[in-house]
């Protein structure tokens, strides 16, 4: 069975979660097609509204709705920072491939698209990488 580690935030994100993990209840009959959502990451609850109130992702609350639902323990990583503790758990869970729908972009705590743009283009350089693909920076991959 394919062990999968599912990474997004936003609702879209929450939305394909939801899709795949009904998917994965459905179609495991067939040996070759079994997989597992064995871990959910997530970007930590952010402070909103007035109060500043944490609120969790869209992600994280389904999550916690489809664990509740089908009395599963899928796991739910809200980490600030992956750092070696995030990792050994992540890795505990042996997950055999990571989907990524819509986590982040966050690098070092930054949010701003601005101000991600500089450390990209600044690790680019320093890799000798720009050159090569400076013509092509502003086109979608």
């Amino acid at each position: 069975m394919l062990k999968v580690l599912f990474g997004g935030s936003p609702a879209c994100a929450a939305k394909a979660l939801e899709l795949i993990l009904k998917d994965s209840a459905m179609s495991n009959s067939v040996p070759e097609e079994e997989y597992k959502i064995v871990g959910v990451l997530t970007n930590p609850p952010s402070a909103q509204g007035r109060h500043k109130e944490l609120i969790p992702t869209e992600v994280e609350q389904y999550a916690i709705i489809w664990n509740r639902a089908r009395n599963d323990n899928l796991a739910v990583f809200t980490p600030e920072h992956i750092k070696q503790p995030e990792r050994e758990q992540i890795a505990s869970l042996e997950p055999d491939i990571f989907v990524c729908f819509a986590y982040g972009p966050r690098i070092h705590g930054i949010k701003n698209h601005a101000e991600l743009e500089k450390i990209v283009i600044r690790s680019l350089k320093q890799a000798a990488l720009y050159d090569e693909i400076a013509d092509r920076r502003d086109t979608s991959a």
